[in-house]
């Protein structure tokens, strides 16, 4: 009977096991430029900007999603002004376009800085979660690497699968419960 369930369970794995894993994904970000960012003054300094980037993720891992700059103006010496946003970007990949925010914050002082993090967004059977950034400065531009890690979302056919796994255990468990044979002395 246990060859049987082992039978059983090979072939619904079989069955139920996905095609391939995921393949590798091509994504171009468009460059976007935020200004005025805490500006007390009118000026167009305290600015943000994402340059374009072109990138191929084959899995899971870390992959560059921007190149950021940061340019502090000349109103940083007006200190404790705080201001939040969001950001947002959009781009094309081979699954095909998609858009991400992600929320800022930045505060103005003779060392600014900014911290971007937070968010995720679902690819096609992969979650990509945005690596939190932070870049101070006091006066001059600060260069840094927008990231985000990539993880993988189960697909319905591995569910299906874990499912079925727990059902052929139960049933096994029912069953051998069922013969025991119990004898008093």
């Amino acid at each position: 009977m246990k060859s049987a369930y082992l039978l059983a369970g090979a072939a619904l794995a079989a069955v139920l096991a996905p095609a391939t894993a995921n393949a590798a994904v091509v994504f171009t970000t468009d460059a976007n430029h935020y200004e005025g960012l805490g500006d007390t003054i009118g000026s167009a300094f305290d600015q943000i900007d994402l340059s374009s980037v072109t990138n191929t993720f084959t899995g899971y891992g870390t992959y560059l999603l921007n190149k950021v700059t940061f340019t502090v103006g000349v109103n940083a010496t007006a200190g404790g002004y705080t201001q939040t946003g969001t950001l947002t970007n959009t781009g094309t990949s081979t699954l095909g376009g998609f858009a991400y925010s992600i929320p800022y914050s930045i505060f103005i002082s003779s060392a600014d800085t900014i911290t971007l993090g937070g968010n995720s967004i679902v690819w096609s059977g992969f979650n990509i979660k945005f690596n939190e950034l932070t870049l101070s400065s006091g006066s001059e531009p600060v260069f840094g690497d927008l990231t985000a890690t990539v993880t993988g979302v189960p697909e319905a056919a591995s569910w299906a699968l874990m499912l079925a796994g727990f059902g052929l255990v139960g049933g096994a468990m029912r069953r051998r419960r069922q013969s025991a044979q119990v004898t008093f002395a």
